[in-house]
């Protein structure tokens, strides 16, 4: 494993989306050369994203120092080095009854929710077209299908004999929308939900659900242990989804316009990532470290 061994200073984890970079398809330059930098003096850096696998390398491909990535909130864990194959070292997915649990909840509803496939199969979505709006449908196959590198798969329905186990399932709607359901599903054992606003700029809320062992928080906690990182842990992001991240850190920098919940549980309020404003987050937080 390429990232093993004790860091001498610490471990600065991070979410990518609002946190590090406005973009879908990049990281500012100043922001990836601080980041290089820290790594040179002896930091390890850890991105937490609900991206999938190919979308996360989208923005993360220009980095030439290891890092490790924990995509689609923790689902699965991956060691990144420049010019080896990525090392998965673990998944935390849900499996085909568990998929089958959550439609029951949509059963009278309108509207629906994907299911990814997950990296091996190509990060592409399973979903059913006849159970979206056309306008939500019409933003799923416009927009979100253009991020992943293989073409979603329509389905009449969930019961998919090819696959067995699933890194994430996503709904739609409104916040309340949203956090309504997400009520409901809590009572099905075994699962972690948040809800999130989406960055891609469809301008919904997403609910997204996964595997109870797939949060952030129990992401780091992992390749804490796995990797043998050192501690202080410095964290950073700006939503929902973060808070299991937030609860694990030693210092935690909240961007300007991240969840209430989120800038409450904060050491610091980074300036907006527009102006790379995590270097000075960052800046602040090591500061701070004893």
């Amino acid at each position: 494993m390429g990232f093993m061994g004790t860091a001498d200073k610490g471990t600065i984890a991070l979410d990518i989306d609002g946190t590090i970079t406005e973009s879908y398809d990049s990281v500012p330059v100043d922001v990836v050369d601080y980041l290089a930098s820290l790594v040179v003096e002896g930091w390890r850096v850890v991105f937490l994203t609900g991206r999938t696998l190919s979308f996360a390398m989208l923005a993360l491909e220009s980095l030439e120092f290891p890092f490790l990535l924990a995509v689609q909130n923790g689902a699965d864990l991956f060691s990144i080095a420049k010019g080896q194959d990525h090392e998965k070292l673990r998944a935390s997915h849900l499996d085909k009854d568990t998929v089958l649990m959550l439609d029951r909840f949509y059963e009278d509803r309108q509207g629906d929710f994907v299911v990814y496939a997950g990296a091996e199969k190509g990060d592409f979505c399973y979903y059913r077209p006849g159970k979206h709006s056309p306008a939500l449908l019409t933003y799923l196959e416009k927009t979100l299908t253009r991020l992943c590198p293989q073409p979603w798969r329509a389905v009449e329905h969930f019961s998919i004999h090819e696959q067995n186990f699933f890194p994430m399932a996503k709904g739609f709607g409104t916040e309340a929308e949203c956090v309504a359901l997400q009520d409901e599903i809590r009572k099905i054992p075994g699962l972690h939900t948040s809800v999130i606003k989406d960055r891609t700029g469809g301008g919904a809320y997403l609910l997204v659900i996964t595997n109870a062992e797939a949060d952030k928080g129990k992401a780091v906690r992992f390749l804490m242990d796995e990797c043998s990182l050192s501690r202080p842990l410095i964290v950073g992001g700006d939503d929902n989804n973060d808070l299991p991240l937030f609860r694990e850190g030693d210092i935690r920098i909240a961007m300007p316009h991240a969840t209430e919940a989120l800038r409450e549980m904060a050491d610091l309020i980074a300036p907006p990532v527009g102006e790379q404003g995590i270097i000075e987050g960052i800046k602040q937080a090591i500061a701070l470290c004893p």
